[in-house]
């Protein structure tokens, strides 16, 4: 709270990543920077009540200070905590947040495109269907979701990341699953918007077990005949 420059991050789990990488970055350089995070998923009280409602209860009287930085994903239908500024609610008209600079991440969110993961939540239809079927269903889905994601990275605060995801798509696995991304995506992004940060990234930095851990590793969907067949993955 001492520091002169304040980073406020919003996201889901996937904030995590960013949030240790900005702990590590501030233990070596003697904490320059305040570090607040928000995960409106955090504040949801369960099934049956919408996550703004959690959100809205547990900020209410909650205002911004300073913020130098905001790094945030997109996130809509969590009430005060909405980075949509077209939204009812959000977080610089409902919680004054009036950042100096700042930085939008791509969402890798819903972004379906393995086999067992889509049989896992569709037992009725998809896990039914034969392989010839679950290939041709896969290839379009991926193509879809692909195009999604790469949309994501155009409407970013760094749309050249849409290169990288082409040039890395069939070599490197980007997602574990729908909605958690591998580390070489994240640390990419970690990257980008430590670049916009003017934050330089030290080989201590980068090898620090916050940093190099894989942190979704362990939610990992395995590859089936399916996918391979489906979308040529070369990893």
């Amino acid at each position: 709270p001492q520091a002169k420059k304040t980073i406020c991050l919003i996201g889901s789990c996937r904030i995590v990543p960013m949030l240790n990488f900005m702990r590590v970055y501030n233990d070596m350089h003697g904490n320059p920077f305040e570090l607040l995070c928000f995960n409106p998923v955090e504040m949801w009280e369960g099934p049956g009540i919408e996550v703004s409602a959690g959100v809205n209860k547990v900020l209410q009287g909650f205002r911004f200070s300073q913020v130098d930085y905001l790094v945030c994903e997109h996130v809509q239908y969590c009430g005060m905590l909405n980075t949509v500024r077209s939204s009812s609610e959000n977080i610089f008209d409902s919680l004054g947040c009036a950042p100096v600079v700042e930085i939008r991440l791509p969402n890798w969110n819903d972004i379906h495109v393995f086999d067992a993961e889509t049989a896992m939540h569709d037992k009725v239809g998809y896990a039914k269907l034969g392989h010839a079927e679950r290939v041709a269903f896969i290839r379009e889905q991926t193509a879809i979701h692909k195009a999604r994601f790469l949309s994501h990275c155009r409407g970013s605060s760094f749309p050249e990341l849409e290169a990288w995801v082409e040039e890395n798509w069939l070599t490197t696995r980007l997602g574990w699953t729908s909605s958690h991304p591998s580390q070489p995506l994240l640390w990419k992004m970690i990257e980008c918007a430590s670049a916009k940060m003017g934050l330089a990234i030290s080989n201590a930095i980068a090898s620090h077990p916050l940093c190099a851990l894989d942190i979704y590793k362990s939610t990992g969907i395995p590859l089936t005949d399916v996918d391979r067949e489906a979308n040529g993955w070369l990893f």
